[in-house]
């Protein structure tokens, strides 16, 4: 493998730095993490609108089970309630049995009308 000992420009969005290739590795592609991750942002961003659709009501949903949970281990809430602050029950990240999970928040039915929510995945789900 031959070294490249030319300067390269980064491949940052709108960074006009060039990569020292002595310094790191000699296939660096960006002069710094802020700029890679900028790179990787933008390719996200990019990608299938259907996914960044998804993608948007799960965070949305995260932040609903999140803000209603509060700092409590579990509660009971209304599922009209949770309807009315924009939670959607047809998108979740994994099952297990009864509860379903948006990353690390589950809900399961309590009955007709309330559901209970609880933090932790590992704690509702035993591990073999």
């Amino acid at each position: 493998m031959e070294i490249q000992k030319e300067k390269r420009q980064c491949e940052g969005p709108g960074c006009t730095k060039f990569i020292d290739p002595v310094h790191g590795r000699p296939d660096r592609r960006f002069c710094s993490d802020v700029c890679r991750s900028a790179y990787h942002n933008k390719k996200r961003q990019q990608s299938d609108p259907e996914i960044i659709r998804i993608n948007k009501i799960l965070e949305r949903n995260y932040e609903i089970l999140q803000n209603s949970l509060g700092e409590g281990k579990s509660v009971s809430i209304a599922r009209e309630t949770m309807l009315r602050r924009g939670f959607s029950f047809d998108y979740y990240t994994q099952a297990n049995g009864e509860y379903k999970f948006c990353y690390t928040y589950g809900y399961t039915p309590k009955n007709e009308k309330y559901i209970l929510i609880v933090k932790g995945f590992d704690t509702i789900v035993k591990k073999e």
